[in-house]
């Protein structure tokens, strides 16, 4: 994902949105919970993790 894509997802999510996100690597899903400045804190079947802006696309 691109800077742009990422600032523009972070904005919905701040303004109340849900949105899920795909990792490229694990083919994990998972529901964002923030935003951080590299990327996404994210809820993954009941676990958090950090998902770097590069490594996801939106679902």
């Amino acid at each position: 994902m691109k800077r742009t894509e990422h600032d523009r997802i972070c904005k919905m999510v701040a303004e109340g949105e849900k949105k899920d996100l795909e990792h490229h690597i694990t083919h994990r899903s998972g529901k964002i919970l923030s935003c951080t400045e590299d990327g996404f804190e994210v809820s993954v079947e009941g676990e958090e993790s950090h998902w770097a802006t590069p490594n996801v696309s939106p679902t």
